[in-house]
């Protein structure tokens, strides 16, 4: 009665033109400053280094813009060199200006924001592992710049309530 769905490797997703769109927003713990970071996809994705903003959460209208425009900016991209690179190569470590990869991992919280499927018409939220290797995940309308802001704020609160307990 119902056949079985067929599921495609990346490699036919790319040939197709179809992908999941990503962003990362790394939320600073202790202040307003974000850092939001478009992704490249081959396969597998990468921080893309060209496009990265540094931001305010607040107010979340502007916030989610800058997000939503990330996520759209997401690409498919020629990777190369993975092998050759170190963690200090890491995109939005170096454009926070902090001294050590240890002490951006510690005062960064970060968020993906992935599309639900190729079609990319919802998202999906999905924060760092809190405790126990829990994470916190919320989906929404990408258009919806408002809501968007709101629950990556909403994320990085409950994060740091969590992340206490």
């Amino acid at each position: 009665m119902f056949g079985k769905r067929k599921t495609r490797t990346p490699a036919e997703e790319l040939k197709e033109g179809k992908f999941r769109r990503l962003c990362n927003v790394y939320m600073h713990r202790e202040t307003s400053r974000a850092i939001v970071v478009p992704m490249l996809y081959d396969g597998i994705y990468v921080e893309d280094e060209a496009g990265i903003t540094l931001c305010e959460t607040t107010p979340e209208i502007s916030f989610g813009e800058i997000v939503r425009d990330h996520f759209k900016a997401s690409r498919r991209g020629l990777i190369s060199g993975l092998g050759a690179r170190k963690k200090t190569d890491w995109p939005a470590f170096k454009t926070s200006g902090l001294r050590s990869v240890a002490q951006f991992e510690r005062e960064y919280i970060c968020v993906s924001v992935m599309g639900a499927n190729e079609a990319n018409i919802i998202v999906r939220l999905e924060s760092d592992p809190v405790q126990w290797g829990l994470k916190i995940t919320t989906h929404c309308n990408p258009l919806s710049v408002e809501v968007l802001g709101s629950e990556l704020n909403k994320i990085r609160k409950h994060f740091l309530k969590w992340e206490k307990a």
